[in-house]
């Protein structure tokens, strides 16, 4: 019997959580924002080229920048202080929501990857290439 298609809600909460979107079971992340090449369990390619994690770098680039406004915003309006310190107390908390925020989005990618891979014939080229591989 045939299983039922993953829905993206599903690979996306696996790979927030650090689980393989495909299988669910194998860890995908080394380090907080290192992940691997491929799934321990199931063998899908996570980075299938080059620069495949660059959409995760934008949307990171992006919430920071955000997060920058807004950090900058509170303490203008909830401080009366002044505007190198108000520098010296954000940039390490913008530091630190830059780091969350690639990790995050690195993660989502993944989740992205694979669910327009599985409506393509690229799904079935990874698991021929995963098939190889494990032979090899």
């Amino acid at each position: 019997m045939k299983e039922p298609p993953i829905t993206f809600k599903t690979s996306l909460t696996r790979a927030l959580r650090g689980y393989c979107p495909a299988c669910g079971k194998g860890r995908i992340v080394r380090r907080f924002t290192d992940l691997r090449r491929d799934c321990p369990e199931c063998g899908w390619l996570l980075e299938r080229e080059p620069g495949a994690i660059t959409g995760a770098m934008t949307i990171a680039a992006i919430l920071s920048q955000f997060a920058a406004v807004g950090v900058m915003l509170l303490c203008w309006w909830l401080t009366d202080w002044s505007t190198p310190r108000i520098l010296l107390t954000g940039l390490p908390i913008l530091a630190v929501i830059s780091y969350l925020a690639l990790a995050i989005s690195k993660r989502a990618w993944i989740a992205v990857e694979y669910a327009t891979d599985m409506r393509t014939d690229e799904a079935d080229d990874d698991y021929k290439r995963r098939a190889y591989r494990k032979d090899a």
